[in-house]
């Protein structure tokens, strides 16, 4: 999953990759059991998704498009949200949608990436990640910067 953090003021976009095996809760699944945040889309579609990112993260998310693989492989290569032409399901309506893809393409100017990476483990065959609570904080100030005006 990829976490987008817009600041058209600023002309920044910070593109935050968080791994689909990243260990995390997801609320009301499997009595709050760690599980790979791949799973959160399975149990409760976006909206459960975008709910366990707000938990993992502690950032507030305004909105969510739901892309197949390869529109989100071109997001991250090419930093340009007209890919999302291919999105498949989307909190935004078209007036939103419009907007937020004029604001992201307005803040190309500077568009940063960053990884969520945490220590590996393999669990049934599984080789999962589970971030650290430094891992957390670097990223969420790094979020916390590219939205300050």
């Amino acid at each position: 999953m990829t976490l987008v953090s817009l600041n058209p003021d600023k002309k920044e976009t910070l593109l935050t990759k968080i791994p689909n095996n990243e260990e995390t809760t997801i609320r009301g699944y499997k009595n709050y059991a760690l599980m790979p945040l791949s799973t959160a889309y399975d149990a409760g579609g976006a909206t459960t998704a975008v709910q366990t990112v707000r938990d993992l993260m502690g950032v507030s998310v305004d909105g969510y498009v739901v892309t197949n693989e390869n529109t989100a492989k071109n997001l991250t290569k090419v930093g340009a949200l007209d890919v999302l032409k291919h999105n498949t399901a989307t909190s935004l309506s078209a007036s939103q949608l419009k907007t937020v893809t004029g604001d992201y393409l307005t803040a190309t100017q500077s568009v940063k990436h960053q990884d969520l990476k945490g220590a590996t483990r393999v669990a049934n065959g599984q080789t999962l990640s589970l971030v650290t609570p430094w891992h957390l904080s670097t990223a969420k100030q790094a979020i916390s910067a590219a939205l300050t005006k």
